[in-house]
């Protein structure tokens, strides 16, 4: 489902930092916002699976990688490239030039067929596959559309965000078992004979 202004099923990135600001209302066992609550139920339904996103080859380092690049900048860069690497081959190919330099620009051109075409081609299919991305964000509707590094910086953060949420839910999880141990110590203790109370402070 959906039209050419956006995915019905997609949604906004600036949604994403709301899920991080909306504060629980009884913050408790490590659930702070909403985004901490989202992490604690998956990890309850998929116990693990977020952990493998920021493994090697998983979304986040992926992420990461795509945000240190600008397609525009890309696309620019490597059209100026071939357009003055074009000037020269016309230059070297110029009549009143002798036959071996003649010969050397035109494998030359060959080698820069082979070698710049392919990159304008998948140049070309990564910012269809960007632009894609943008309508099921619904990228550029109302304001200008994010950058790609500006896009996929938004995503970074928000994974980081989801890893530091994931080790305050280990970190509480952690202290519940510390505690759990401690009264279950407490309680053998006392089935032995022995007079537990809390511990004097120093």
């Amino acid at each position: 489902a959906g039209t050419a202004r956006g995915r019905a099923d997609g949604f906004s990135v600036d949604s994403l930092q709301h899920l991080r600001n909306l504060k629980a209302p009884v913050p408790a066992n490590g659930v702070n916002t909403l985004l901490d609550f989202l992490v604690q139920q998956l990890e309850r339904s998929l116990p693990g699976d977020l952990e493998g996103a920021f493994s090697e080859g998983g979304e986040q380092p992926v992420v990461k990688a795509a945000a240190r690049h600008k397609l525009d900048e890309l696309r620019t860069d490597l059209d100026s490239f071939k357009a003055k690497s074009e000037l020269l081959m016309r230059h070297a190919e110029a009549p009143e030039n002798d036959e071996t330099l003649r010969l050397r620009a035109r494998r030359a051109d060959l080698r820069q067929v082979r070698e710049l075409s392919p990159l304008q081609s998948k140049l070309t299919a990564a910012q269809d596959s960007y632009q894609d991305l943008c309508l099921w964000f619904h990228e550029g509707i109302g304001k200008p559309a994010r950058t790609s590094d500006e896009f996929f910086a938004v995503w970074d953060d928000f994974l980081l965000a989801v890893q530091s949420s994931l080790a305050g839910l280990e970190k509480a999880k952690e202290g519940k078992r510390r505690a759990s141990r401690s009264v279950a110590g407490s309680r053998r203790l006392a089935a032995a004979g022995f007079k537990v109370g809390p511990a004097k402070a120093d």
